[in-house]
C-alpha cells in the first residue's frame, strides 16, 4: 500500500472512531428536570443550555435573571404543569402571538409543526376546555 493510501485509511478510521464516541454521548436532556407541577423551556434543541422552571404564568420573560436569560432564545420545552392541561409559549409580552403549545405531561425536545423557536416572551397554563392555546 502507497503511504498515501495509508495515510486516507488511518484517517478515515480516525474519523469513524471520532464520530462514534460522539453519537454514543449523554444526551443533554438526560440532566434535566422539570418538577411535576411546572412549566420548563430551555435554551437549545433536546433540553440543552440554560433553562428555567416556573409554576404560575409569565407575562414578561424579561423581568426575571432565569427567564431572562432565555427571552427570544427558547428551543425545547416540557409541560409538567397540573393545574393546566395546555403550556402556552408566547412570541409577545402579555400573552400574544402564541409561538408553542404543549398539552399536559408532553415535552417537545424541538419545535413541532407549525410551531416556531426562538420567540418566547412569556407564557401561562390554560385548561383542558380550551381547544388550544
Amino acid at each position: 500500500m502507497h503511504r498515501s493510501a495509508r495515510l486516507i485509511t488511518a484517517t478515515l478510521a480516525g474519523a469513524a472512531t471520532m464520530s462514534v464516541g460522539i453519537a454514543m454521548g449523554a444526551p443533554a436532556y438526560a440532566d434535566f428536570v422539570c418538577d411535576t407541577g411546572s412549566f420548563c423551556p430551555a435554551e437549545d434543541p433536546d433540553y440543552g443550555g440554560a433553562h428555567f422552571e416556573i409554576a404560575t404564568n409569565k407575562s414578561d420573560w424579561s423581568t426575571g435573571s432565569a427567564s431572562a436569560a432565555l427571552v427570544n432564545k427558547d428551543s425545547s420545552w416540557k409541560n409538567r404543569y397540573q393545574s393546566w392541561y395546555w403550556a402556552c409559549v408566547y412570541a409577545n409580552v402579555g400573552y400574544s402571538s402564541v409561538s408553542v403549545w404543549l398539552p399536559q405531561g408532553a415535552s417537545y425536545p424541538r419545535a413541532q409543526s407549525g410551531q416556531r423557536t426562538n420567540t418566547g416572551d412569556s407564557n401561562r397554563g390554560l385548561s383542558s376546555s380550551t381547544s388550544k392555546c
